[in-house]
This record gives structure tokens, sequence and C-alpha cells, in this order.
């Protein structure tokens, strides 16, 4: 809990809120996901599937929603 203590609260547009959550859903459960790994080994798997996980998200979601949004237009 104390890094979430750390973390400086800021005034932001309530429109804005929706794309923050999106944007930081993934970052928390690569944290979650982190802190059970207890050996260097569990902390190599663990971490190599966060990456992928952050990967399909921040860059595979997005494109299958562009590839679709272009599929309907034609």
């Amino acid at each position: 809990m104390v890094l979430l203590s750390s973390i400086p609260s800021y005034s932001y547009s309530q429109s804005a809120s929706p794309w923050l959550d999106v944007g930081l859903t993934p970052l928390l459960s690569s944290l979650a996901i982190m802190e059970n790994a207890e050996s260097k080994s569990e902390v190599l798997g663990l971490g190599l599937s966060v990456i992928a996980l952050n990967l399909g998200m921040y860059l595979g979601v997005p494109v299958i929603i562009v590839i679709g949004i272009k599929k309907s237009k034609n």
C-alpha cells in the first residue's frame, strides 16, 4: 500500500476518466501479477507474461479495433 499512497492525486477532466481507467488497468494488473513471484525463475516467467500482456493490451487491441473500423467503412 506504500506504492498507492505515494502516487500524487491529480485533477483531470471527467471525460478523460474512462481513458485513464483503460490505460491504467493493464499497468495495475502487471503489478498484481509480479507480486506473486517468489523466486528468480518465477520473476523471469511472470515478467515475460507481463510483457506479452502489455503488448497485447497496448498494441494488439488498438490494431484490431482500427482494422475493424476500416473494414466496417468499406
